[in-house]
């Protein structure tokens, strides 16, 4: 069964990583969550630099 998190537990887990300077191993330690969670919440915030987005065509 898939575990459902509120925006704010991901806004939490994003910021260790993006302010705090934690790894993704050490975010997903602390906050018992997988490596992969926090690694597609920090992508999807935007606010890990320019190269994770995609460029759409015009």
């Amino acid at each position: 069964m898939q575990r459902r998190f509120s925006p704010e537990f991901k806004l939490e887990c994003t910021q260790l990583v993006l302010d705090q300077n934690y790894s993704i191993s050490e975010a997903a330690k602390a906050m018992n969550v997988s490596k992969s969670a926090i690694r597609s919440w920090v992508r999807r915030s935007g606010m890990n630099g320019m190269e994770n987005r995609r460029k759409r065509p015009p």
